[in-house]
């Protein structure tokens, strides 16, 4: 019984069903999604510190629900902006 699969149809089998086709009329691919135009593309930025304040901050990223480089790249533009304002 447990080899026996009989009347089971998979997903695009039921899909097609549904929408009143045959399973070879159903789409195989979906066309891939518009790339959205980047100003400032991110770019890979690595660095050090301390597991104690890593692991803070990831808890502090999971509350906020963020990435976080989202929160480093703020903290970064705010430190920049306050000390180093004539840098663009």
């Amino acid at each position: 019984m447990s080899g026996d699969k009989k009347g089971v149809k998979g997903f695009g089998t039921q899909l097609a069903a549904l929408a009143g086709r045959t399973a070879k009329e159903v789409p195989v691919s979906l066309p891939a999604p518009e790339p959205m135009p980047d100003v400032d593309p991110l770019e890979t930025f690595s660095s050090h510190m301390t597991k104690g304040r890593k692991r803070r901050l990831k808890m502090a990223a999971t509350r906020e629900d963020r990435k976080i480089y989202e929160i480093v790249g703020e903290l970064v533009e705010a430190y920049l902006q306050e000390n180093h304002a004539d840098l663009k």
